[in-house]
């Protein structure tokens, strides 16, 4: 797995076309590249960063949550400076 099926996995994931299992797969499954740990940890933890304002019963992730995530895509498919920035950024 490389930065950009990274980046096609999250894209999925936001536009919600993404299987549950597909998702569980991506976040579970170790790596021994650094930088796709460091993602795999932000992806993970975005649900704590920008809790999600409804309640039980409702979209599970907030729209900063899904903001966050596309920002992310982004700099993967800038490549592995660019996301190991952005990460550094965001405390990761």
């Amino acid at each position: 797995m490389n930065l950009i099926d990274i980046a096609e996995i999250i894209e999925k994931f936001i536009e919600r076309s993404l299987s549950p299992y597909e998702w569980d797969d991506f976040v579970s499954i170790k790596s021994t590249d650094d930088t796709i740990t460091r993602v795999k940890d932000y992806c993970t933890s975005v649900d704590f960063l920008f809790p999600s304002d409804h309640g039980s019963g409702k979209p599970y992730h907030s729209e900063a949550a899904f903001e966050k995530l596309g920002e992310l895509a982004k700099c993967l498919r800038q490549g592995n400076q660019a996301t190991s920035d952005w990460l550094f950024n965001e405390g990761f």
